[in-house]
């Protein structure tokens, strides 16, 4: 219990620079086999306790609400977050209510890395473009780079958090990088959520 203590407190004066927290749900929150890592539930509430805004931001295919159920069945109750924003949602939010033209001649992203997913988050939440974000995320490609772009295109002040995981060593071979000459100048590095509880 000490050493959750002792964790919790540095994420936490990590986290207190933030006001809301985007997190990605694999590798951060859960394992590939669905199974929460050991303490998430307690450092989610830790974090809204200390009066932060949690958002779940996923590239699934499914809605939101599939997703809540589906997370609430493994112990991630709707009360430890905010929200959820997957790119199912963004998906059929452009097609009903934006009436995105299909045809053969564009391709479409609704999803990390492309910084709308973000856009869509904000606004589905009325959430204030002000506040200083961080994007909590495992994988490069995806969640580091969404950050890099909404930071760009969006002018947001989100920070790309990386959490240092299982997955790290075969993205730096795929980037070319290793991940301190990734990190240098565009993310922080912190405890992995999923290795705390080996200590």
């Amino acid at each position: 219990m000490e050493n959750f203590k002792n964790c919790a407190e540095s994420l936490v004066q990590i986290y207190q620079n933030y006001d809301i927290l985007f997190l990605d749900a694999y590798g951060v929150l859960k394992a590939e086999n669905g199974k929460l890592f050991s303490l998430v539930p307690e450092l989610l509430s830790l974090m809204k306790n200390n009066g932060k805004k949690i958002y779940i931001i996923s590239n699934s295919s499914q809605n939101s609400e599939i997703l809540k159920k589906s997370y609430a069945s493994c112990g991630l109750l709707p009360s430890l977050y905010d929200g959820v924003v997957s790119s199912g949602d963004m998906l059929n939010h452009w097609l009903t209510e934006k009436k995105l033209p299909l045809n053969g001649n564009k391709f479409y992203i609704f999803g990390k890395p492309h910084s709308s997913i973000f856009c869509f988050a904000i606004e589905k939440y009325n959430l204030n473009v002000r506040s200083r974000f961080a994007m909590v995320g495992d994988q490069f490609v995806t969640d580091m780079l969404g950050a890099i772009n909404a930071q760009c295109e969006l002018k947001l002040k989100i920070d790309p958090v990386l959490v240092i995981g299982q997955g790290i060593a075969n993205q730096s071979r795929l980037l070319g990088k290793s991940l301190e000459d990734f990190c240098q100048g565009q993310c922080r590095k912190i405890v992995a959520i999923s290795k705390i509880a080996a200590l």
